[in-house]
């Protein structure tokens, strides 16, 4: 079985505009650390996601309270895009179901906010 138990951040961002200079930045706006269990994807939600050009990476099961509708996802060194959430077994959590997502500035913002910068 490929379930284990990570370390997630459940998160928001927003982009604030530097006073000093104009620039833009992106920062966290809202964000969670939970404990979720990573899992591969189930074949009737791929199948289901295929049909709509997705590919699932992963299903991340965690507590349902702790999902506010965010959407980013970032655990072990990579970041997600969360593109849907569902039922799970149990009634207390709910499974969302992520894509890979390559943004070196959503990514790096996170990492800071992990870090306390």
């Amino acid at each position: 079985m490929f379930t284990k138990r990570k370390l997630i951040v459940l998160c928001d961002m927003q982009s604030v505009q530097d006073d000093t200079n104009g620039d833009r930045t992106i920062t966290v706006a809202n964000a969670r650390k939970i404990i979720g269990d990573k899992d591969l994807v189930g074949i009737q939600t791929q199948t289901l996601a295929q049909m709509q050009d997705m590919v699932f990476n992963y299903s991340i099961t965690i507590d349902r309270m702790f999902y506010n509708e965010q959407k980013y996802l970032y655990t072990n060194g990579k970041l997600y895009k969360i593109q849907s959430a569902s039922p799970a077994k149990h009634p207390k959590d709910c499974k969302l179901n992520v894509i890979e997502f390559a943004d070196a500035d959503i990514k790096t913002a996170i990492e800071r906010w992990l870090n306390g910068v």
